[in-house]
Formats: C-alpha cells, sequence, structure tokens
C-alpha cells in the first residue's frame, strides 16, 4: 500500500521533465533528452522571454501588471527546479524511509492501511485538482485566443500601402517571441501555441513539486497518526504479545515491564525518525516557503486588479479566474498541510498519558515524560525561519492581498 503512496506524485515529475531515471533503464537517453527540452523551454527559455517583454509591456498598467504575475511565477518554478534537483536524492531518501517504516506497527490493533489511505486519498485528490487548474489556466488561454482568430480576425487586420497587412490580435501572455506573430493568422496561432505550452509543462512542474511537497507532509502526518494510536495501545500490545489479559495486582511481571520497555523504545524511535525527517524538510522548504509566500502575495492581489477590470463576460476572463484559483490552491494546500502537521505533532504528549503507564517502571516513567516535554514544542515548516506555515497564513495572505487590490484599485 504505502509503495503506491508518492505513484501519482512521481509521474507528474516524469511527465513534466523532472524525474532523472535510472541509467540501466533501456530508453534512458530519451528520457534525458525530454528532460532537456522540457526544462530548457519552459524554464530557461521562456522565463527570459517573459523578463525581455517588461519594456513593451510597461507602456500599459495591465499589460505590465499580468507579465510580471507570469514572470515571478516563472522565476518561482526556476526556484523550485533547483532545490529539487540540488535536494532530490535527500528527498527521495525520505520517500523511502517512510514507506519502509509505514508498516512498523502492523501488529497493534489498529488500522495501519486505513490511516495512509486516508492521507494518499487526500493528497491524490488535491494534486488531480491542481493539475485540472494547471491544464486548465493554459488550455483555455489557447483555446479563447485561436476561437477569437477563427470567429473575428477581420478586425484584427490592419493593411499597410494597400498590399501588406498586419494581424494585431494580442497573445494570451507577454513574451518574447523568437518570429514575427503579425505576419499571418497562421504566425499568430503558433506563437499561441508556443506560449501555451511553456505555460503548460511549467503549470506541470509546478504541480509535480508543490504536491511532492504535500505528499511528504501527508505521509508524515499519517505516521504521526499512527503513532499516537500505538503509544495509547502500547499496554494492550504488550499483554496480548505475553498472552496475559490483565496485570497482576498492583504491579507489572519483570517480563510484562521488559515488554513494556521494549515497545516505548520502538514508538520513541519512530517518533525521533519523523522528528529528523520533519526537521530535515524544515531545512530544504523554508526559504521556498518563504519565496512561494512573498510572490502568492503579490501575483493574488495583481490578479485580484486584473479580474476587476475586465469587463465580465469578456472571454480573456475566463482565463485570469482559472489563473486565481490555481494560485489560491497553491496557497491554500501548503498552509493546510503545515497546520495539519503542527496539529498531529502536538497531539502526541496526549497520547503518551494515554498509554497503560500507572503501574509500569519507573525507566517506563522517566522515558516517558521526557518525550512528552519534547513533543510539547511545536513541530512547523516555517516561513523563511520567520513564522509558522499555519492556516492563519493563508488568512494573513488574503488580507494583505485584498489591501493591495483596494490600493491599486484607488490609485488608478
Amino acid at each position: 500500500m504505502s509503495a503506491a503512496f508518492f505513484h501519482l506524485n512521481f509521474k507528474i515529475l516524469k511527465l513534466s521533465g523532472l524525474w532523472v531515471p535510472d541509467t540501466r533503464e533501456s530508453n534512458y537517453n530519451t528520457l534525458i533528452f525530454y528532460n532537456s527540452v522540457c526544462i530548457t523551454y519552459s524554464i530557461i527559455f521562456f522565463t527570459l522571454a517573459e523578463l525581455i517583454a517588461l519594456q513593451e509591456s510597461a507602456k500599459n498598467l495591465n499589460d505590465l501588471i499580468k507579465n510580471l504575475n507570469m514572470s515571478m511565477s516563472f522565476i518561482l518554478t526556476s526556484f523550485k527546479v533547483l532545490i529539487w534537483f540540488y535536494y532530490r536524492q535527500p528527498l527521495l531518501k525520505i520517500t523511502r524511509l517512510l514507506e519502509k517504516n509505514s508498516s512498523i506497527f502492523q501488529d497493534y490493533d489498529f488500522d495501519c492501511r486505513g490511516v495512509i489511505s486516508k492521507e494518499k486519498r487526500f493528497k491524490d485528490l488535491w494534486t488531480k485538482s491542481f493539475f485540472l487548474a494547471a491544464t486548465l489556466v493554459s488550455v483555455l488561454a489557447g483555446f479563447l485566443s485561436i476561437t477569437e482568430t477563427l470567429t473575428s480576425a477581420e478586425k484584427y487586420v490592419e493593411f499597410k500601402n494597400g498590399t501588406h497587412y498586419v494581424y494585431n490580435q494580442k497573445l494570451p501572455y507577454y513574451s518574447w517571441v523568437p518570429f514575427d506573430q503579425t505576419s499571418s493568422k497562421l504566425a499568430f496561432v503558433v506563437a499561441v501555441v508556443y506560449q501555451c505550452l511553456a505555460l503548460l509543462n511549467c503549470g506541470y512542474i509546478t504541480v509535480g513539486l508543490d504536491m511532492m511537497f504535500v505528499a511528504l507532509i501527508s505521509f508524515i502526518n499519517a505516521h504521526f497518526v499512527m503513532s499516537r494510536n500505538a503509544f495509547r495501545r502500547l499496554g494492550t500490545v504488550c499483554l496480548k504479545r505475553l498472552n496475559t489479559e490483565s496485570t497482576i495486582s498492583n504491579h507489572l511481571s519483570k517480563m510484562l515491564q521488559k515488554e513494556y520497555e521494549v515497545e516505548l523504545r520502538k514508538c520513541i524511535k519512530h517518533l525521533q525518525m519523523l522528528i529528523r525527517i520533519c526537521q530535515t524538510l524544515e531545512d530544504i522548504y523554508s526559504p521556498l516557503v518563504l519565496m512561494q509566500v512573498l510572490i502568492s502575495l503579490v501575483v493574488l492581489c495583481t490578479c485580484l486588479y486584473q479580474v476587476s477590470s475586465i469587463p465580465f463576460g469578456t472571454k480573456l476572463l475566463g482565463n485570469d479566474l482559472a489563473y486565481l484559483l490555481a494560485i489560491e490552491m497553491q496557497v491554500a494546500v501548503y498552509c493546510y498541510v503545515g497546520s495539519k502537521l503542527t496539529h498531529n505533532a502536538l497531539h502526541i504528549p496526549t497520547a503518551i498519558y494515554e498509554s497503560d503507564w500507572l503501574n509500569a517502571s519507573l525507566t517506563f516513567k522517566k522515558t516517558m515524560v521526557i518525550t512528552m516535554m519534547r513533543m510539547q514544542k511545536p513541530m512547523h515548516i516555517t516561513i523563511g525561519k520567520f513564522s509558522p506555515l499555519t492556516l492563519n497564513t493563508f488568512l494573513t495572505i488574503g488580507k494583505m492581498s485584498y489591501s493591495i487590490f483596494t490600493m491599486l484599485k484607488s490609485r488608478n
């Protein structure tokens, strides 16, 4: 069951050109070529094309805002790609470690598979939704532009000198195009495809990397839930293992006390593994989350400004709304899983207290108290070491975005 936990995430990473194939694979060279084309085209080349177009788009505030939105999104995705390739091996090692330890409590009387399946369903639902939103943004932009070309091309044709004409329809996004898209309708359609393919693959890269973070935190959450259940049922498992229905008198037998301590150490080692993994993920993702929050703050408010500036019923409104929805989903899922991680970790001390410890040995009780004290320190993924990533962060981003949006509207 656990081996399939990251299956969907790995498929999207392969699709977007971020999965490094095994050298023993028969199509290794083909996959490396595919990865190189995807990353070079949609991350390196098109990011530069977006930045080159900033000077031209600066002539109009709405055009400049739209260009800045896309440029910042591509720059953020480029940074995520660098983080992925630099930390790819440690992250994949964490996935293997989580999968390996997913059946550690299989002899306890609770459904480990059910706990993991619940988190997997949550993670897969968000992944599919985000994948659909990323697809919708680029496909809708291309569809609306090409539809406009097919149905209303005449109004964009401008004749010069009576013989030569220029096709003046606006591209869905501002970017440098390596050919003259105004030379004909066909050239314009090719330019639209050129832009939308880059945006589509950039969207898939974003989905692959963002949902990899969500998958890791979700699997850790499943492990924390299993740890809580294991601590609560520790006494029951020990009695069952020794074929004893209840403790004798007010004291546990030496054999049972030893079994208690062995199981407690097992639970604590598993907990220590989760803490180390969280610390590693905090070191890797903290600067990335800071950049994500700052850019999302700007992009959200400027998207609101763009949507409010487009008349209702305009074809381009649907494209901007889809982009706004994708950004909202991106920020929301980051904040939700971060908040859930903190919540699950903080419930560990209560679960330890609910274990059958009253008649346990002094060593057991001391170990239990130390572990409870350690777990009272909240477990966070932070925003650049400044603030914890929680649902309150999402609310703060929303409020600040709206404040900047109202300021832009009042100045316009």
